[in-house]
């Protein structure tokens, strides 16, 4: 290792520990109140829930596919926002490393989370930035303080709620790094490695890379090339000579490990009709899936509700607002003039190719049909048809201006409808505005460094006597802001107040950029550090801007707040779930399926996972799906069915016995319901397998059950607990008996709650799920496994403790116990039906004491097989046959492999000191 490597390492490194400083100081509830922040919305949780999700992967069999608290497989999860991000897997594995030490699991998961997720996708995006600026200059003082510019003013929104995908986002700058060398060498390597860090990219969230990221991707490949003919054409590709072998073979490594990462989730998507969204073309439906060639539909037709264009001005220099969905992000005063003066005076053309990349961006976020494209021409034909009555109304010169904007966006639109082979999977384009601030890094840094070359006198480097023009353009825009340009933005103030001090910060910021280059010729020299002092002014006002911009997000986003945390299932009181034990498989036996307890408020309420992974109840996929919320395609017509819903309410189990099984053509749930069979009785498809075992006789007559409950009972040792005081009280913890039933835990979503019981000194004690705040409530094993934990006023020196659970209906045991596979020991009074509330796919297998058992259609929508009277070992698995999991597996590890392995081969091709 040179020492020009290590140099550059250490660079970069102390670039990412000064931001993080900053990052800390603007934002200390991701530190310190990391538990109800990261729940404030579904985008922030789901990065939290990729890494639970793939920590509790590991601790229960290794990659699973099928979702058993949500009912579906994960191939919706994994395709649209990811699990096997490489900050997820590197946050996943310290965890798995360190959780020997660990004795609150949950805990230390989110402290985990939060600064490995955090830390390696600000490294990943300061790695990338740096090596794309060090392409494009060489001072290492505007390296160092544009990276600076890049990880706090210009994307310090990554750490406010609402955005998930910072680590695909973070990836932006080193993949345009790649793609400027591609377009500089034209070498088949570098074209690989940057479709490498494409697919890493589309590990972390595919369909939002393919769609979203690759919109902003697309327009700068196009500019790249556009670029390219204009500066040299053609000629650049002639002559090219044979390859070398070592090469060759280089680039066949590149090739397979662009194959074997990608390969999975091509495999994994067609899973994705297995999923009922509607809208969305899966599960039956009509839509982007299936409508891939209607052009018309790759136009933004979303209206006023998303970024405006003709507002970004105004409302990227805005801190008073935080809504990315409906506006343009904060990108800073300091860096927006500082990207003018960039683009008027370095004398570097690959500035265009930035600038129109964030031009088209802005265009295509404009509310646009296709009919659009000669809106101008129409305007204009009417003009010259009927002068008099075009004339008469006056010349409205907005007018004008507004059918030229729509016609040239629809141009955009319209390149984008026949260039994009991923534009139908665009909803709408918000999203790719968010990356518009990383666009602006390279400008940025070309305007910083062009101006320390106006005080240092270097007037050859740059376009000297473009100064007056920059001047021109700086005093236009001050002009705007003193005509009260601002003032056409109040949808998004609070008050006049807001909009005065935008018009104060505007008029600060672009007045000492004024006077940056108007001075830059009386202060060469040796007074050079007087531009220094006003770069810093500048940028200490741009961070103070910053800093009103996070207290708007905190005000909006109480993460400090403490709710009321939810008792028991029958509340609808809010709930903030924290630190749940990842160790912890539980087995719910109750579904939760009412409608006043299935959804409690949560924070997190439209989380596809729900708020935290294990608090979903499983009943909450029997209500109507969202666009967040995907259901089972099994379930398409389950919502409608009024008969399925009020059966579930009144047989709330998961897995049940069944007496009787009958036609579903003889028989219908309503009979069920009438005579109130509840789940004694079912109705099985006569098209699937086991019609033999079907009664067809019309009369039904089915004697009372003879069912007694099974209940664990335990006298804990008191004096054996350890003890803890805390905020709330003094928490004891003890250990459970070495015979306890470990499958199962507290749970305050499901009916499973009543279950338990614990009596302390007499007293009856609340179960809870989770870190425990309320005195006299205790949990076992979702804070840690093979634990209880309670929580009491005050310090006892001795107690009577009983611990009473109820076991599951005819469940003797687990003995297997995974996602994708569930191995119970049942014990069946007679022969009857085993019937599991999971939908109907044919992907399920079903084993009885290890025979392969054909599953019918149960109920319309659930599967069941005949069974035997007595004990049995069943085993339900997903899937079990495909050697997706395997390639998943292998797609995961070589991805963080070649993550690593692009960073140190970026920091190689980059050093930050030449050899010459």
């Amino acid at each position: 290792m040179t020492k020009s490597f290590k140099d550059t390492v250490l660079f970069i490194l102390g670039v990412f520990a000064v931001s993080f400083i900053f990052l800390s100081f603007l934002y200390p509830d991701v530190w310190f109140y990391h538990t109800r922040r990261l729940l404030i919305s579904h985008e922030t949780s789901i990065p939290l829930e990729s890494t639970y999700i793939l920590v509790s992967h590991f601790f229960h069999g290794g990659i699973q596919l099928w979702d058993r608290f949500d009912q579906m497989n994960n191939a919706y999860f994994v395709t649209s926002n990811g699990i096997y991000g490489v900050a997820n897997v590197t946050a996943a594995l310290i965890f798995i490393v360190l959780s020997p030490f660990f004795t609150h699991p949950g805990e230390a998961l989110y402290h985990t989370h939060v600064f490995v997720f955090y830390g390696v996708t600000y490294f990943m995006m300061t790695m990338g930035g740096y090596v794309l600026l060090r392409k494009l200059m060489s001072n290492t003082w505007t390296i160092f303080i544009s990276l600076l510019y890049l990880n706090t003013i210009l994307t310090g929104y990554m750490m406010t709620p609402g955005l998930e995908q910072q680590g695909v986002y973070s990836f932006l700058p080193l993949l345009l790094y790649f793609i400027l060398c591609f377009f500089e060498d034209f070498r088949l390597r570098t074209f690989l490695l940057a479709v490498l860090v494409m697919a890493l990219c589309l590990v972390s969230s595919p369909y939002f890379t393919l769609g979203y990221f690759y919109q902003v991707v697309h327009f700068f490949i196009l500019s790249c090339g556009v670029g390219f003919l204009c500066q040299r054409g053609w000629r650049k590709l002639l002559g090219r000579h044979p390859l070398p072998r070592r090469e060759y073979l280089k680039n066949m490594g590149l090739v397979a490990c662009c194959f074997l990462i990608i390969f999975p989730y091509a495999w994994w998507g067609q899973a994705l009709h297995d999923c009922y969204v509607h809208g969305s073309g899966l599960g039956g439906t009509q839509g982007r899936f299936n409508n891939i060639f209607k052009l018309s539909g790759y136009f933004n037709v979303q209206g006023k509700a998303f970024a405006n264009p003709l507002e970004f001005l105004g409302t990227s220099l805005d801190y008073h607002h935080n809504v990315w969905g409906s506006s343009w992000l904060f990108i800073g005063g300091s860096a927006f003039f500082l990207a003018l003066a960039g683009l008027v005076l370095s004398k570097d053309r690959r500035k265009y190719i930035f600038a129109s990349t964030i031009f088209a961006v802005i265009l295509i976020n404009t509310a646009c049909f296709p009919g659009n494209f000669f809106a101008l021409g129409q305007y204009i034909k009417y003009a010259l048809q009927n002068p008099p009555g075009f004339w008469a109304g006056g010349f409205h010169g907005g007018d004008l201006m507004l059918y030229f904007w729509l016609t040239i966006s629809s141009i955009a639109h319209g390149i984008n409808a026949l260039t994009n082979p991923f534009s139908f999977l665009v909803r709408s384009f918000h999203m790719a505005s968010l990356l518009v601030s990383i666009l602006f890094l390279p400008l940025v840094a070309m305007g910083l460094d062009s101006c320390l070359c106006l005080w240092r006198g270097s007037v050859e480097s740059i376009y000297f006597k473009r100064r007056w023009f920059l001047l021109i353009l700086y005093a236009l825009i001050l002009l705007w802001d003193l005509l009260g340009g601002t003032q056409t933005l109040d949808v998004y103030y609070i008050g006049q107040s807001a909009a005065q001090t935008l018009k104060v910060y505007i008029l600060s910021i672009g007045t000492i950029f004024f006077l940056l280059i108007l001075m830059a010729g009386f202060f060469s020299g040796p007074r050079r550090w007087v531009g220094g002092l006003i770069l810093a002014l500048a940028f200490a006002v741009d961070f103070a801007a910053l800093m009103t911009y996070v207290q708007v997000y905190q005000k909006d986003y109480p993460a400090n707040a403490v709710p009321t945390r939810l008792s028991y299932c029958y509340t609808r009181q809010a709930v903030v779930p924290d630190y749940q034990n990842p160790r912890l498989l539980p087995l719910r036996e109750f579904l939760n399926t009412h409608n006043e307890i299935i959804f409690p408020d949560i924070y997190s309420e439209n989380n596809m996972y729900g708020a935290f992974y294990q608090y979903t109840p499983i009943g909450r996929f029997f209500h109507p799906w969202t666009i967040y919320e995907p259901r089972h395609a099994a379930y398409k017509d389950l919502y409608p069915d009024l008969e399925i819903q009020q059966y579930l309410k009144m047989n709330p189990r998961t897995v049940f016995f069944a007496d009787f099984a009958f036609d579903s053509r003889n028989i219908r749930l309503f009979d069920i319901l009438r005579y109130n069979l509840q789940q004694r009785v079912i109705m099985v498809n006569p098209e699937a397998f086991n019609r033999a075992f079907l009664n067809t006789t019309g009369k039904i007559y089915v004697p009372p059950m003879d069912f007694k409950e099974k209940f664990y009972d335990v006298s804990l040792d008191w004096m054996k607990a350890a003890i803890h005081q805390g905020p709330s009280g003094w928490e004891y913890t003890l250990d459970l008996p070495k015979d306890f039933p470990f499958y199962l835990s507290t749970t305050v979503f499901t009916n499973d709650y009543a279950a338990w019981k614990l009596v302390v000194n007499g007293r009856v004690l609340g179960p809870m799920q989770g870190k425990l705040t309320t005195p006299y409530t205790y949990d076992v094993q979702n804070i840690q496994d093979k634990k209880l934990t309670i929580l009491l006023p005050d310090k006892i020196p001795q107690a009577d403790i009983k611990l009473q659970v109820k076991l599951p209906d005819r469940v003797l045991g687990v003995w297997k116990n995974t996602y994708d596979d569930l191995g119970l020991t049942l014990e069946a009074p007679k022969a009857g039906w085993l019937v599991f509330n999971y939908p109907y796919d044919m992907k399920w297998e079903l084993t009885v004491d290890g025979l392969k058992t054909p599953l019918s259609q149960v109920n319309n929508y659930f599967i069941g097989a005949p069974i035997s009277g007595g004990r049995h070992q069943v085993l339900l698995q997903y899937w079990p046959q495909t050697h997706l999991r395997f390639w998943i597996f292998i797609s995961m590890v070589l991805s963080f492999i070649c993550f690593w392995r692009i960073m140190f081969l970026s920091i190689k091709r980059e050093p930050l000191y030449s050899s010459s």
